[in-house]
């Protein structure tokens, strides 16, 4: 078995969508992307805010296909804000979902 290496996160900031926190995230990139991963985003964040390394979560690679991290070597740069769900994630949700997250989406830029 691979052991999980340290990494240092850095937070990438300077961009539009929901803070990392923001029930959106929470709701539907936990619907998109799973629990594991959105909880491992979450761990990344309060560690870059802190500047605690900590070990490679295993969903990595799937949060880096998201584009919700980069690495770098030993570093992992997280996002401080989080996107609306792209296209191909979104059509994966139950209808239903798909309406409420648009919905949610309008309101972040109409109150822009």
């Amino acid at each position: 078995m691979r052991r999980r290496q340290p990494v240092t996160p850095r937070l990438l900031t300077g961009q539009d969508g929901y803070p990392v926190r923001h029930p959106y995230v929470r709701r539907f990139w936990t619907a998109a992307i799973g629990p594991a991963s959105v909880a491992a985003l979450l761990r990344l964040a309060r560690a870059a805010e802190r500047s605690q390394p900590i070990l490679r979560p295993t969903t990595t690679p799937t949060l880096a296909r998201a584009g919700l991290v980069v690495e770098q070597g030993r570093e992992v740069w997280v996002r401080s804000t989080v996107p609306p769900l792209p296209d191909p994630l979104l059509r994966r949700l139950p209808q239903a979902l798909q309406r409420e997250a648009l919905a949610t989406t309008q309101q972040l830029t109409t109150n822009d």
